[in-house]
């Protein structure tokens, strides 16, 4: 029992350190995104830093792997699993922490003016009709300002929050792949007569 304890103890540890650094990563992506206003181009990072997202909580339970395995032992499909699940959760925390940071003392309604200049511009719009979403929100607000007052209505705790319920979904999937990849089978050592 106490071995477990202990794995489990080292797992949660590296779990927290590399959970900074996946952390890090989707805060620079966030970052891009606001920054992604003033400079288009920078929206084409924000979505490459979040599909490699799920890559790099792989390539840093590898790490971890690579790290803590026992080749007589092998890296099981659990230790990955909760690695990588716990390595979200943290990063989470810091996500969130981020985005309530920057929203409730740093923001001062920059974003919700930028999401209403760009709906309201004509091309956004004919877009939106094309694909039927603007027909949506104009029979539930009326109006783009209507839409974008009732997502400034939302404190900075519920975007924050919105990460942590999305990871709670996500983060199982992601790690039970994860798992899978980063497992490895023990080296039997034979010895030689």
């Amino acid at each position: 029992m106490e071995d477990k304890q202990n794995t489990f103890n080292q797992t949660n540890g590296y779990a927290m350190q590399y959970g900074i650094i996946l952390g890090l990563w989707s805060l620079c992506g966030l970052a891009c995104y606001v920054l992604s206003f003033r400079l288009p181009i920078l929206s084409v990072l924000c979505d490459l830093l979040l599909v490699c997202s799920p890559v790099l909580a792989g390539y840093l339970t590898i790490c971890f792997r690579r790290k803590v395995m026992i080749p007589e032992l092998g890296f099981t499909f659990g230790r990955g699993f909760g690695f990588t699940f716990l390595m979200g959760v943290y990063a989470t925390l810091w996500i969130a922490l981020g985005t309530y940071v920057y929203l409730a003392y740093f923001d001062n309604g920059y974003i919700f003016n930028q999401i209403e200049n760009m709906m309201s511009r004509p091309e956004f719009v004919n877009q939106m009709r094309q694909s039927g979403t603007w027909d949506l929100m104009m029979n539930e607000y009326g109006s783009v300002q209507k839409f974008v007052n009732t997502m400034r209505s939302f404190g900075a705790s519920a975007y924050a929050g919105f990460f942590i319920y999305i990871t709670i979904f996500t983060a199982p999937v992601v790690s039970a792949i994860v798992g899978l990849i980063a497992k490895k089978s023990p080296n039997w050592i034979i010895p030689q007569k």
